[in-house]
This record gives C-alpha cells, sequence and structure tokens, in this order.
C-alpha cells in the first residue's frame, strides 16, 4: 500500500489502563471524525480516509489497545467495551467532546459499545463493512479464539486473512493487509476476538438512533433488514468490485460516500 503524506500530522498518544493508546491527528475544524480499525489491522488502513477527510474534519485515527503502536494489555481486557473507553481517552487528550466515528471490521462493535456508554458525545456512526452479529451466531461461535494460538494458530489467521483478499487490492494493499494483520500478537488477536464474540453485547438489540452511514462489499452475507433494525437511521450503500477492506481497495468512492453522508450532519 502507497503511504499516504498529508500535512499537519501529529502522533500522539493518551493513556487508557496505565498503557498508551497511539493515534494521528489530521486536519482541522469544528467537527472530528474518529476511525477505528478492525481487528489486528492498525490506524493505517484509514490512510486514504485521513487524507480526504483532514480537507474538511479534525480526524483521529487510532491504533486500538494491542494494535499498532499502542500497548497490549492482557486477553482478558480486550472486551468491545474496553476499546470503547480508549476511543473516549483518546478524544478526552484530542479536547474533543463530541465526534462521528467510523468503524470498520471489528471496528463497527466498538463504536457501536461508544454509541451505547457514550450517546453524548456521538454525533453519527459510519459502519465499515462492519462486523455485527446476531446473538444465535455470537453464540455459535463461542471458543473459536482458541484456534489462534501457537504457531498452528499464526497459520491459521493466515489463511483467514487471505480468505478475506481480493484481486481490487492485489499487489501493495494486500501484502500490506497481510503483513500488519499477522504481525499483531497472538494476546491481540486471540483477546480480541473473544470480545468481540462477548454474547452480552449481541443479546442487546436495542436500535441506537444515531444517524448511521453504512458501506458495504457487494457480497457481505450480513441481512441489509437486520441492520436497519438495529440502526433506524440507516443510510445503506454496496460497493462492488471490492472485498473486506473496500476503503483501501475503493478509497475515491469509500471517501465520496462518506463526505457527502458527513456534510448531511449539520
Amino acid at each position: 500500500m502507497k503511504l499516504l503524506l498529508f500535512l499537519p500530522l501529529l502522533l500522539s498518544g493518551a493513556t487508557f489502563e496505565g498503557r498508551e493508546v497511539f493515534y494521528q491527528r489530521t486536519g482541522t475544524g469544528p467537527r472530528t471524525v474518529v476511525l477505528v480499525h478492525g481487528w489486528t489491522c492498525d490506524s493505517t488502513f484509514w490512510d486514504a480516509q485521513a487524507e480526504a477527510l483532514s480537507k474538511h474534519y479534525q480526524v483521529l485515527a487510532i491504533d486500538l489497545p494491542g494494535h499498532g503502536r499502542s500497548g497490549v494489555p492482557p486477553e482478558a481486557s480486550m472486551t468491545m467495551d474496553n476499546f470503547a473507553r480508549a476511543v473516549a481517552a483518546v478524544m478526552d487528550e484530542a479536547k474533543v467532546s463530541r465526534a462521528s466515528l467510523a468503524g470498520h471490521s471489528m471496528g463497527t462493535p466498538v463504536i457501536r459499545q461508544f454509541a451505547r456508554l457514550f450517546p453524548e458525545r456521538t454525533e453519527s456512526l459510519i459502519l465499515m463493512d462492519g462486523s455485527i452479529y446476531p446473538p444465535a451466531n455470537a453464540r455459535a461461535s463461542q471458543g473459536r479464539w482458541e484456534g489462534y494460538r501457537g504457531a498452528a494458530g499464526l497459520a491459521t489467521r493466515e489463511r483467514v486473512i487471505r480468505s478475506y483478499l481480493t484481486p481490487a487490492g492485489a499487489g501493495t494493499v494486500n501484502a500490506r493487509i497481510l503483513k500488519v494483520m499477522l504481525a499483531a500478537p497472538e494476546a491481540t488477536a486471540v483477546g480480541a476476538i473473544r470480545g468481540m464474540l462477548e454474547p452480552r453485547i449481541w443479546n442487546d438489540e436495542s436500535p441506537l438512533k444515531a444517524p448511521t452511514l453504512g458501506i458495504y462489499q457487494a457480497e457481505s452475507p450480513l441481512a441489509e433488514g437486520y441492520l436497519r433494525q438495529l440502526f433506524p437511521a440507516l443510510e445503506y450503500h454496496r460497493v462492488r468490485g471490492t472485498g473486506h477492506f473496500l476503503m483501501m481497495e475503493k478509497p475515491g468512492e469509500v471517501n465520496r460516500l462518506m463526505l457527502e453522508f458527513l456534510k448531511r450532519q449539520r
């Protein structure tokens, strides 16, 4: 993936549970967009969005605990609630009281929990091929995280990651995805999956009223109707010719959809 260079760029760290949570801050303005990556990814997966959005908004791109340059907490503390609180800690450190939040993959349950814990700080939500589990699916997946331990677990991780790659990311994009995701610590790979599949967060199907944009790959198995049940104020789009990492594979189309949505939230 080509390294995108844009200024001003500030590299900063907040503190959550005694460990640093790294983030990049770009752009200026009265409104802020927070970018939250997925499982074993990092903030650089949002580089194309940070560059585009920072022309209009302040952008905070976060490395969740255990990911990227952030400190690695114990497996058991890598819950979606704690990730959401880490996002709040970053916003506190950056002196941001309220923001729109975008979450890719696992980042979607993170920002969903943020909206539940901090509704007054949530302006709008953007679900980027976001992982949403009906309660029965979450229950059926219990224990899945144990398959990511040890040398065999690393091989399993690679097979899983490769299954998400498509020709749309051929070359530098797919190579970057593999490099970053396979470099994540085992504790992160195990703990974050376990936290993402916690039945409690999926058993709660109460709707969130915040304005919401859903951007999904055309082949997503997630039913649009179920998303609308959970997010009644949903604007929904599918992007053709991409896989799970659509914001890296078709950044121009994704950026346009995000900017148009954010502009309407004024």
